[in-house]
C-alpha cells in the first residue's frame, strides 16, 4: 500500500501519537513517551524528549508529504498529558491537521 498522501501517512502518525500515549499511561519504565516526525522517519521513542531519549523505534515516513508545525510529542507517564500541539501532514491538495489539547486529546 502506498503511503504517498496525507490522510494515509497520518493514520500512521496516529497510530503512533495513541501508543505513545498508552504506553505514558500505563507507566511502561516509569518514563514519558513521545514521537517526532524528522524528514525521513516518525520516531517513537521513550524518555523526556527526543534528544535524550533511552529507545527509539524507526517507521519511515513518505517524501512525498510535508509535515509542518510542531515535530516532538511527548506525553506524561501516568497521566498521558503533554503540551498543545498541532502538526499538518499535506500532499497535493491532500491535507490532514491533527491537533493534541493538554490533556493529551489527539484530534483529526
Amino acid at each position: 500500500i502506498s503511503r504517498s498522501t496525507a490522510s494515509a501517512e497520518s493514520t500512521v502518525l496516529l497510530q503512533m501519537l495513541i501508543h505513545a500515549r498508552s504506553r505514558a499511561m500505563n507507566n511502561e519504565y516509569q518514563m514519558p513517551h513521545g514521537v517526532y516526525i524528522d524528514a525521513s522517519n516518525f520516531v517513537l521513542f521513550r524518555g523526556d524528549s527526543y534528544g535524550s531519549a533511552v529507545a527509539t523505534e524507526l517507521t519511515p515516513r513518505s517524501t512525498q508529504v510535508s509535515a509542518t508545525g510542531d515535530s516532538e510529542f511527548v506525553f506524561t507517564q501516568l497521566s498521558g498529558t503533554t503540551s498543545a500541539q498541532s502538526v499538518t501532514l499535506a500532499s497535493g491538495v491532500d491535507t490532514v491537521d491533527i491537533d493534541i489539547n493538554g490533556a493529551g486529546a489527539i484530534a483529526w
